[in-house]
């Protein structure tokens, strides 16, 4: 996996070729979020530390 940074436990992952619109996931536990990067939005999933 192409883990690009882990702040305070949460990994970030950008995976090439991924579709649409670009973005980044985000995980922490069993929760995944994916975050576009040009609104800094969560389009689909969520995180427990954002709740």
């Amino acid at each position: 996996m192409p883990n690009i940074d882990t702040i305070k436990s949460i990994k970030i992952n950008i995976y090439p070729n991924d579709h649409v619109p670009p973005h980044i996931h985000a995980i922490y536990s069993d929760h995944e979020a994916l975050i576009e990067i040009k609104t800094r939005k969560i389009f689909k999933g969520k995180l427990s530390v954002f709740m």
